[in-house]
């Protein structure tokens, strides 16, 4: 019996790497891997259209704002292995 070729979603990688790589109760290290294997992923496809800090979309810019809009944002970034991924579908 010949085998079939078999498919995933991108969309449901990216939804499980979001909360793998969001969650602050994951290590720094297994949330860079799961970032960085799914980044190459959707780049090879042609699908990656970048991504955002998610200290920096929950707190970060609203405090940087309201500090006046520094030139620096590091501070502002939060814990920078904590991130969401986009894609084009």
């Amino acid at each position: 019996m010949p085998r079939t070729r078999k498919t995933y979603p991108l969309r449901k990688l990216v939804e499980r790497a979001n909360r793998i790589t969001s969650n602050p109760n994951i290590t720094p290290e297994a949330r860079n891997a799961v970032f960085y294997l799914v980044q190459g992923i959707l780049m090879d496809a042609g699908a990656y259209r970048g991504f955002q800090y998610c200290d920096w979309d929950e707190w970060g810019f609203e405090a940087w704002r309201m500090d006046g809009e520094p030139e620096c944002k590091d501070h502002y970034l939060g814990d920078e292995t904590r991130r969401y991924l986009y894609f084009r579908e």
